[in-house]
């Protein structure tokens, strides 16, 4: 992203356009409403440009709360159960580092998100790519994802709608992939920040509400004993 910008930077008009496509940056600014509630939300209350608790504003932690179980109406949730991080890289790599550590291995999309692999890489665990083929409407191919998993193997990311293709997982995909975590003592990490980008009309599958359905939200292997 560095050595982008400085390519952006030095363009001179006329010469072409950097192409991002490191970064899921939107072509459009902050809506002015979501600016103008912050600007009002901080001159209302001023702590709130003061230290927080660790796992987020109490307030917007039932906001989140609300947000799961309104996705996922069989899941009801609690602000315990929910963190807020600055931002998705920070969100993920807190996740790793309650599952995996050094000789770990997670399953990831290839492609996909390039930081999965910096937030594994930081705690000396392995990134396997697992193919998500053009020829397979960019989604998982699942007979290559089971053959990935070995003893080493912690968790198995999946993202979805896709970063970068878009594509979306059905259902019983997510089911298949769930199953397979299950029957194999594994994490799932769902990566849904895209939830609400949808270029169909129908939502993306709920990987939450399909966990409830089968019952394995709860059969988790136990985190990482570290000294």
């Amino acid at each position: 992203m560095v050595r982008s910008a400085a390519m952006e930077a030095a363009r001179k008009e006329g010469e072409p356009r950097v192409i991002h496509m490191e970064v899921g940056q939107p072509d459009h600014a902050t809506p002015q409403h979501i600016l103008q509630a912050t600007s009002d939300a901080v001159l209302a209350d001023p702590t709130m440009t003061q230290y927080i608790a660790n796992a987020g504003i109490e307030r917007l932690r039932e906001l989140v709360a609300e947000r799961v179980t309104e996705q996922s109406p069989t899941v009801v949730t609690t602000p315990d159960n929910c963190l807020v991080t600055p931002g998705a890289v920070m969100s993920m790599a807190t996740a790793f580092a309650v599952c995996l550590g050094p000789g770990s291995e997670v399953l990831v999309p290839d492609p996909g998100w390039p930081n999965y692999g910096l937030s594994a890489s930081v705690l000396g665990a392995t990134l396997v790519p697992y193919p998500c083929p053009a020829d397979n409407d960019w989604l998982p191919d699942m007979a290559a994802m089971a053959a990935a998993v070995t003893p080493s193997t912690r968790m198995i990311v999946i993202c979805n709608p896709s970063n970068p293709t878009g594509a979306l997982i059905p259902e019983a995909t997510l089911r298949a992939i769930l199953q397979l975590a299950a029957a194999k003592g594994l994490y799932v990490l769902a990566d849904e920040i895209y939830h609400d980008i949808s270029y169909t009309d129908a939502p993306p599958a709920s990987t939450l509400t399909i966990a409830a359905e089968l019952g394995i939200i709860d059969h988790v292997p136990a985190p990482v004993k570290r000294l």
